[in-house]
């Protein structure tokens, strides 16, 4: 296995012989989303457009999708916790299903 790491913490743990694991470090170079994740508080969810504000870029709503959907470590980042502004849940690569019972185990 590969871990990539800082003082700050552990940004990927992935089998060595994974397919498109390159891909997968040069998206840790764009870690502008992650931060702002991490600080999601436990057990409240908030919209991508929220997140887009929090890092300042107020229309770069897909973008924090995109990066949401490139998380690496499922569950301790939450994504999860990013929904829709109308309140739908949006995407989650577990399954919707798992998504929305992990908001409501949470609560």
């Amino acid at each position: 296995m590969i871990a990539i790491s800082d003082d700050d913490g552990l940004y990927l743990l992935e089998f060595v012989d994974r397919r498109g694991l390159e891909r997968e470090v040069e998206r840790l170079r764009l870690k502008l989303v992650w931060a702002q994740l991490m600080r999601t508080p436990y057990g409240q969810t908030r919209t991508y457009a929220k997140q887009s504000e929090t890092i300042g870029q107020s229309i770069a709503y897909r973008a924090v999708a995109n990066a949401n959907g490139a998380n690496q470590i499922a569950i301790v980042i939450p994504c999860h916790c990013i929904i829709n502004s109308n309140g739908n849940l949006g995407g989650y690569g577990g399954g919707i299903m798992r998504k929305q019972w992990l908001i409501d185990h949470e609560k």
